[in-house]
């Protein structure tokens, strides 16, 4: 059985949102997030990673930047994530 090692206590903790659009989700799979955390885990080693993955297109295509910037910052705090990364079809 593959399990992480304990948590180490001095290590700085972060929960990552990471919010896909439904139509890059079927493409993509669950194993997006087995991804970017490892390539996290990889580049900053000192950070213990722990990413919840939520299918949501978060606003309504055509948008403006910032109403697809205010509406993953509203998910951020919802769900009380430190950070959110966003994968979106919108341009």
């Amino acid at each position: 059985m593959d399990s992480e090692p304990p948590p180490d206590p001095g290590r700085f903790k972060l929960l990552i949102g990471l919010v896909v659009s439904p139509s890059l989700s079927a493409v993509l799979g669950p194993e997006v997030a087995t991804s970017v955390r490892k390539i996290l885990v990889q580049r900053y080693p000192g950070v213990r990673w722990q990413l919840k993955m939520a299918e949501d297109r978060l606003v309504d295509p055509p948008t403006e930047t910032l109403d697809l910037l205010e509406a993953a910052r509203n998910r951020v705090l919802e769900e009380n994530w430190d950070l959110a990364v966003v994968l979106t079809e919108i341009p």
